[in-house]
């Protein structure tokens, strides 16, 4: 006897734990999805079934009973149980990170082992959710054989950490298979390759973090520690100057040491950790000798070196500390007369609006990367403002930018609008579902969505693809109006594969 679903589940993640509006944000989110599913049931559902929406609003982080990357205050609780509650309030914020380190090291858990458990918890997480059909997120580094991949349609790659052995590429760019459409505006060139061909008549210089959150190096008074910490620091460093160096780009470290210095940096190590009063200061300095032809790229790597994305760690961090990482660096270079240019590849409402502070110096501008649709279509403004009438912009923008899960949902209830179709079996459904998507390829049929326009080639990527480079800056310097304009040049869509 076959076994038939009661509804069509969709499972969605978002995670807004960066967000500076975090519990309004999510709220305002709930009510979308509520809205969202109510609105299609109460038209017939999805092939004459009804539709429920599974958001997963946890923070997906590792807990301590399951990986040596317990979070701060547990980890200063284990230290005060080792060393004394006295002895432990002595030591210095620095100290305390250090021996904290060492308390890591002997529980012996790497955190490849924590990444594994992550990825069993999110696959139980699906296993024990009844009648999943569509999937819209998948963790990093998740490993696909947890899963019945074809027992579901996916709206992102379940294959993303593994790579197709003849041409080292990852599996989703080099071929497409028939339950994964690949709903992104992401092109495939990468943000190192875009930039290039942004300011290719320019020296482009990336921010490098080459630090260790975990470890100080006031702290380091043991030789072979010291020694290991600075290989370790090296090797990372001259590893980010070669991948830069293959686009044409330099690189401005956190921590310069002698076997670092290029282009006449000062003769002894200096620190440019913005994140600290004198790498600040030294910040400021190095920004004020840039010239015009010059831009400094804001990217992931700022992060400490052992806190970059898809570490264990940085899911056991604060996220308005990660936040500061980069207003430390924004507000930086507002207050400082430059001639330089700054770019950051993902700039929040939040953090546009940092042109505002009384610091920042008039007429300053950032570049910022947008995705095509980063201006909402007029009917999402009208969704946002029906849902919370006193909804912010910035808010409003952080909203649009997690809709596309629900424009997702709707796209299957567009297809399926066509013509009627009675749902038997969930592997029937699914595979009809992939049948339907591969008509709106933009000659026979096309998705206008809330906030996003979809069709799709032959390896079921979105062909509506591209990223736009703007300029952001205050409307005017009696206003706290926020503008964003296009940069004089644009990477054509049409020169763009995948």
């Amino acid at each position: 006897m076959k076994s038939v679903s009661k509804y069509i589940g969709f499972y969605i993640h978002y995670d807004w734990a960066l967000s500076p509006h975090f519990t309004a944000i999510e709220k305002d989110f709930i009510k979308l999805v509520k809205k969202t599913e109510q609105e299609i049931n109460a038209s017939g559902g999805i092939a004459n079934k009804p539709i429920k929406i599974f958001y997963d609003h946890e923070i997906h982080t590792v807990t301590p009973d399951e990986s040596s990357y317990a979070s701060l205050s547990d980890l200063y609780k284990n230290g005060a149980e080792k060393y004394g509650e006295k002895e432990w309030e002595n030591f210095t914020d620095e100290e305390k990170a250090y021996k904290g380190d060492e308390l890591l090291e002997a529980q012996k858990v790497s955190a490849s082992d924590s990444l594994t458990i992550k990825n069993s918890s999110y696959a139980n997480r699906i296993n024990s959710l009844d009648g999943i059909h569509f999937i819209s997120y998948v963790p990093y580094g998740f490993e696909s054989k947890l899963l019945d991949i074809d027992n579901y349609f996916w709206f992102a790659d379940p294959f993303n950490n593994e790579y197709d052995p003849e041409t080292d590429m990852p599996l989703y760019h080099t071929k497409g298979f028939w339950n994964y459409f690949d709903t992104s505006s992401h092109t495939n060139l990468g943000w190192r390759q875009e930039l290039k061909g942004y300011f290719g008549d320019k020296e482009v210089i990336v921010l490098v973090n080459n630090r260790n959150y975990r470890i100080s190096m006031d702290t380091l008074d043991d030789d072979k520690k010291w020694d290991e910490y600075l290989n370790s620091q090296e090797e990372y460093s001259i590893s980010a100057k070669k991948t830069f160096g293959e686009y044409g780009f330099k690189v401005k470290f956190f921590d310069e040491h002698s076997y670092l210095k290029s282009n006449g940096d000062d003769s002894k190590a200096s620190s440019f950790d913005p994140n600290e009063s004198e790498g600040k200061e030294n910040l400021k300095k190095w920004f004020k000798g840039l010239n015009n032809n010059q831009v400094v790229v804001v990217s992931q790597r700022i992060h400490y070196m052992d806190a970059m994305p898809g570490s264990v760690l940085l899911n056991s961090l604060n996220g308005q500390d990660v936040l500061e990482w980069y207003q430390n660096i924004y507000s930086t270079f507002l207050e400082t007369p430059s001639s330089g240019s700054l770019v950051s590849l993902d700039l929040s409402s939040e953090e546009a609006n940092m042109l505002n502070e009384p610091s920042a110096l008039p007429r300053k501008k950032i570049y910022a990367k947008r995705p095509k649709n980063f201006q909402s279509f007029i009917r999402l403004q009208d969704i946002h403002n029906e849902i919370n009438p006193t909804i912010s912009q910035g808010e409003s923008e952080e909203l649009a930018s997690a809709h596309i899960f629900l424009d997702q949902i709707k796209l299957v209830q567009y297809v399926f609008s066509k013509s009627n179709y009675i749902y038997d079996t969930k592997q029937l459904f699914l595979k009809e579902t992939s049948r339907r998507l591969s008509m709106v390829n933009g000659i026979d049929d096309i998705f206008i969505g809330d906030n996003v326009s979809l069709e799709f080639n032959e390896e079921n990527k979105n062909k509506n693809k591209g990223e736009l480079l703007v300029e952001v800056r205050k409307n005017a310097p009696d206003t706290n109006v926020i503008d964003s304009s296009l940069y004089r040049k644009q990477l054509l869509v049409d020169q763009i594969k995948g």
